[in-house]
């Protein structure tokens, strides 16, 4: 049984056809897997709501974007 099978696996034309279809399988499944992310994600994510926010005891709130803001805010220099 398993010397039929290394014979089989030997044979030059039978590699060319294994990896044919061990080529297509991989092309396959990988567009499965990118079909089920892309649906998957658009059903799970949550829309956007706006929620108020609010700021207390000297904090400061930034809703969504804070881009080119005049806010400074003092943080630690990172460590090296």
């Amino acid at each position: 049984m398993l010397n039929e099978l290394l014979n089989f696996l030997r044979d030059p034309t039978n590699q060319a056809l294994l990896s044919w279809i061990g080529g297509g399988f991989v092309v396959v499944v990988g567009a499965m897997w990118a079909a089920f992310k892309f649906f998957i994600s658009r059903k799970t994510a949550a829309p956007a709501e706006n929620k108020p926010v609010s700021a207390d005891r000297g904090s400061v709130v930034i809703g969504r974007d804070n881009l080119n803001s005049p806010i400074n805010v003092n943080q630690s220099q990172p460590r090296r």
